[in-house]
């Protein structure tokens, strides 16, 4: 896939994410993204992957499977993506400063938090959109949840500190 193979990757590992199912889910595929991303940040234009994960072939049904349930999705939001618009965001240092927000939204689908996931996802699907077809706008966008998925975390923070501080006091700890 060349250069969309990384916003291929980052896609496919987003999707996952999403499920709100318990377990380690949003660790393993957060993380997954944030080793992606780090690549992106140093500049490179494929994925890098060891040899004996690159050696191994995807089976089949998976990814029969996988394509066969994205394509009406992402048919739905291909007449919004045009590529090679607002290039600078496209070009190599546009790739490589889009990874430091990827990197982020990846830990921050690593991290346990209860309804944490959607808003970084949501980020990172259109950063990954933006990276597949070099669409600046779609990155613009993604940057844009980005900012909205920090701010959704702060909240979070906040008033998960103040329940427990509430129900700390009302426990008499």
């Amino acid at each position: 896939l060349g250069q969309a193979g990384i916003g291929m990757t980052i896609l496919l590992l987003t999707l996952p994410a999403l499920i709100p199912i318990p377990g380690p889910f949003g660790m393993v595929f957060g993380s997954l993204i944030a080793f992606v991303s780090a690549q992106l940040m140093f500049g490179a234009r494929r994925l890098w992957l060891p040899d004996f994960v690159r050696r191994r072939p995807l089976p089949t049904s998976s990814v029969v499977a996988m394509v066969d349930r994205g394509a009406p999705l992402f048919s739905r939001v291909e007449h919004w993506l045009k590529p090679r618009r607002m290039l600078p965001l496209t070009g190599i240092a546009g790739r490589m400063a889009l990874g430091a927000p990827l990197l982020l939204m990846g830990l921050a689908v690593a991290l346990p938090v209860p309804l944490g996931n959607v808003p970084p996802a949501a980020s990172l699907i259109c950063l990954a959109l933006g990276l597949m077809l070099r669409d600046g706008a779609a990155s613009l966008l993604g940057l844009l949840l980005a900012v909205l998925a920090a701010l959704w975390f702060v909240i979070l923070f906040f008033f998960g500190a103040q329940m427990a501080s509430a129900l700390w006091a009302f426990l008499g700890w």
